[in-house]
């Protein structure tokens, strides 16, 4: 997943903003060989999907975990910026983020909470349910594994016997 966020840096107008605590309590959407995703297995979902090359924010409740488990997760989150609220509600530290986005229908905000939904929908972005998002992904991870492989076609110098 190639993202371009830092913390530093403003966002781009066609950054995608998970509400991540959301998102992983959706359940009844995904197939039960995709189902119950952790943060990490999320974003390897993301990864073959539609979203793959988009610049994301996920917003995480709480404190990082333990380094240990925090290694892995920032192994799968490799260009994906992950945001902690800490003592903070999750839903404050969304609505901030919503209020530093250039505005643009472009930019998308990925939650079922209506409070989210209302800012997202208020600076005019995007807002797509938990479980919309979660039907795409669920969707373009079967088609990927549907199709078959295609047959890796010869260099013409490769061919010559």
């Amino acid at each position: 997943m190639r993202g371009r966020c830092g913390r530093g840096r403003g966002l781009s107008s066609a950054v995608l903003v998970l509400d991540v605590s959301n998102i992983l309590h959706t359940t009844g959407v995904l197939p039960a060989d995709l189902a119950g995703p952790d943060l990490p297995g999320l974003l390897r979902l993301m990864a073959l999907s539609r979203y793959a090359k988009r610049e994301c924010v996920a917003v995480c409740d709480g404190r990082p975990p333990s380094p240990r488990k925090k290694a892995a997760a920032a192994v799968a989150a490799a260009g994906v910026a992950v945001q902690y609220s800490h003592e903070e509600e999750a839903d404050a530290v969304l609505e901030r983020l919503i209020a530093q986005t250039p505005r643009s229908k472009r930019a998308t905000v990925v939650s079922s909470d209506r409070r989210v939904a209302a800012a997202a929908k208020r600076a005019g972005m995007t807002s797509l349910t938990s479980e919309a998002f979660l039907a795409k992904i669920a969707a373009d991870v079967l088609r990927r594994h549907a199709e078959p492989e295609r047959p890796r076609t010869p260099h013409p110098r490769e061919s010559v016997p």
